[in-house]
């Protein structure tokens, strides 16, 4: 599990400002006597003009290496509220950045899993959306609820060419693809947009809403065997308001338990993917050992990165990789054709015949 951290810094020319949620300060730094990485010099995006004077608000989450000098190396992103100039100031800023190294027993080393969010949000913006993104907002959900889906998709095509404004239209644009994802029956889909919906931890959505979400999304990771995600998520709804139920509330909990138990036990846990638009897929592994089947495309290489270390290999048919233990928690980044296919499955220890 990672631990969440935030800094807010505010860029006055421009009337806005920009917040930096730290996603995934490796705890294995945090918890033992060497020292995690250290901030020295922090470059602070800038708002892009174009994006400020249009009032566009959005988000970026990248994921960065920090070397054994205190440098940013091969940092990416990892996600976005899909507006391209936000993409671009997060990462000229962050490939800025200076640290002081991690340290363990005495010696510098890589600190390889860092994953950051940076909001980028004005003052003053307004929490509603405009008319026409409302009006056809109304039109869909008409649509989706008589089963019209055609027409559903028709107006998201709509709502796709219109710019969305701020948070407000952006949570319920995401969570409007999510709805139609799950009508037509695509849980992969369905989970990337409700994630993206739910990033801002219900500010923009109403309790009920969000709390809602955070079931079906904790129930989306644990059909999709992304059972660390799975877990994440519970944390995140012990530790905010929520409106779920307490009979809701004990079955999550009991839930929770049967995660670790899965993961403590002999069966495989297959995890399917397909590679995004973005040319990678992610995922946060839950055991040390795993192998890749059912290949359908051109995949190019993963990318490991642990709390400790980090690798980049080709992706080999049925060969089973074994992480050692003093790695830590690992993402696996896996690049390759957007839209090839394959499965990741997590092996027990028995099963472990090479390693890294």
């Amino acid at each position: 599990m990672c631990f969440d951290r935030s800094t807010t810094i505010s860029v006055k020319t421009l009337a806005a400002a920009i917040q930096l949620v730290l996603l995934g300060v490796p705890a294995a730094f945090a918890q033992d006597a060497d020292q995690s990485a250290q901030i020295k010099e922090r470059v602070t995006p800038q708002y892009p003009r174009s994006q400020a004077r249009k009032g566009q608000e959005g988000w970026v989450q990248l994921s960065y290496v920090i070397d054994e000098q205190g440098q940013v190396i091969d940092p990416f992103i990892i996600d976005s509220s899909g507006i391209e100039g936000f993409e671009k100031s997060a990462l000229n800023a962050v490939s800025k950045w200076q640290f002081a190294p991690a340290m363990q027993n005495g010696k510098p080393v890589q600190q390889c899993e860092n994953k950051l969010q940076l909001d980028f949000k004005l003052d003053n913006a307004p929490k509603g959306g405009t008319r026409k993104f409302v009006k056809l907002m109304r039109r869909f959900n008409d649509y989706l609820t008589a089963n019209k889906l055609e027409q559903a998709q028709a107006t998201l095509d709509e709502l796709e060419d219109i710019p969305r404004w701020n948070y407000y239209e952006a949570a319920f644009f995401d969570l409007a693809k999510s709805n139609y994802a799950r009508a037509t029956g695509q849980p992969e889909e369905q989970l990337n947009y409700l994630s993206n919906a739910l990033i801002s931890k219900g500010e923009y959505l109403p309790k009920k809403i969000y709390a809602a979400g955070l079931q079906e999304r904790f129930i989306l990771e644990i059909q999709q065997n992304k059972l660390m995600d799975a877990l994440d998520t519970f944390d995140v709804m012990q530790n905010s308001e929520s409106e779920l139920n307490s009979e809701v509330v004990n079955s999550v909990q009991q839930a929770a338990q049967k995660i670790h138990d899965f993961i403590d036990s002999d069966n495989p846990i297959a995890v399917s993917a397909t590679i995004g638009q973005r040319g990678y897929w992610r995922h946060t592994l839950s055991r040390k050992a795993f192998s890749f089947v059912d290949i359908n495309g051109k995949i190019d290489d993963m990318d490991i990165r642990c709390d400790k270390h980090r690798n980049k290999f080709d992706v080999k048919r049925d060969k089973m990789w074994n992480i050692p233990l003093q790695w830590g928690e690992c993402n696996v980044f896996v690049r390759g054709e957007q839209g090839a296919r394959f499965k990741l499955v997590e092996l027990t220890g028995e099963q472990q015949t090479t390693t890294l």
